[in-house]
């Protein structure tokens, strides 16, 4: 349902799906992702998110050297919330 109406299947995905919506990819005849799960990552799961999490960072800390109006990546993808610190003085 998340998924209805449909006028560009294409932004639909993009826009509207959610990991549940995807069962199973095929690339090329070979099953990559099963019962939503990747397959062939095993243990190594956690420390490739942490390096894509890495990477992507230090990506977004070059935005604003390379986007032709100099624009900073809060301007070309602002944040929703404020980023969450474990140190912030909440008066707790």
């Amino acid at each position: 349902m998340n998924m209805v109406p449909v006028r560009d299947p294409v932004t639909n995905i993009v826009f509207s799906a959610e990991m549940e919506d995807v069962e199973t990819v095929i690339v090329n005849g070979k099953v990559v992702l099963e019962a939503g799960e990747v397959l062939g990552l095993g243990d190594r799961a956690g420390s490739l998110y942490a390096e894509l999490q890495a990477m992507a960072e230090q990506l977004w800390s070059r935005i604003e050297g390379e986007d032709r109006l100099g624009r900073t990546i809060d301007e070309l993808a602002p944040l929703m919330f404020e980023p969450w610190s474990d140190t912030a003085d909440d008066g707790i």
